[in-house]
């Protein structure tokens, strides 16, 4: 309205820059999310805290479980066969 928004589609171009590895994820753990119905739509689990989300992914992974963080979404994906 004041020039700040999004556009509308932007929602479903975040959704498909991310399917890709959410193919490849055994679990999406929405960590602090306000409400447990919209991880739910998703097929995602919920957890109140990042520390909650981490017991959780330690239970399907044991405890060598990682954690990656990027700064930024990659824009574009690699097909490396």
């Amino acid at each position: 309205r004041r020039g700040n928004a999004y556009h509308g589609s932007h929602p479903f171009f975040m959704w498909y820059w991310g399917e890709s590895g959410r193919q490849h994820a055994g679990h999406v753990i929405a960590a602090g999310a306000e409400n447990a119905h919209v991880p739910a739509m998703m097929a995602w689990e919920r957890a109140d805290n990042l520390t909650e989300a981490i017991a959780m992914a330690r239970s399907y992974t044991g405890s060598s479980a990682e954690i990656t963080m990027l700064h930024q979404p990659i824009i574009a994906i690699a097909d490396l066969e």
